[in-house]
């Protein structure tokens, strides 16, 4: 046989090395679930200790399905409010912040979700 026409089933140490990489890919996915299993059992405990936070005053802007509310430091910086647990007058009073018209100042307390640019709104103040 010329070199590089081997078979590869011939060759001595082949069955080992299979058998060893097996055992290690099935410890690494272990592992990986194991990670994954403890990350479940984190993340809710860390939803419960979300830090309450306080936004504004700012020019908060609304559409359909979000508000954002903008920086007055950095303006590519916004905050996404959520607005679900806000009575149904504030949110239809938000529904028509569209920044097309006279600006909508506001300050929201809520909580952080996830990270600093989202927040569950439980209150707001209007700035007339």
């Amino acid at each position: 046989m010329r070199l590089g026409k081997r078979s590869t089933w011939l060759r001595a140490g082949v069955g080992r090395e299979l058998i060893r990489r097996r055992a290690v890919q099935q410890a690494a996915g272990a592992l990986l679930a194991a990670g994954f299993a403890t990350a479940a059992l984190v993340a809710p405990a860390a939803a419960q200790r979300a830090a309450p936070a306080t936004v504004g005053p700012g020019r908060i802007v609304c559409n359909a399905s979000f508000c954002e509310m903008g920086s007055g430091a950095r303006p590519k910086e916004r905050v996404r409010v959520i607005v679900s647990n806000l009575p149904q007058e504030e949110v239809r009073r938000l529904r028509k912040c569209t920044g097309v018209a006279k600006p909508c100042i506001v300050t929201i307390a809520g909580t952080e979700q996830g990270d600093q640019m989202k927040i569950l709104a439980s209150t707001i103040q209007w700035q007339e």
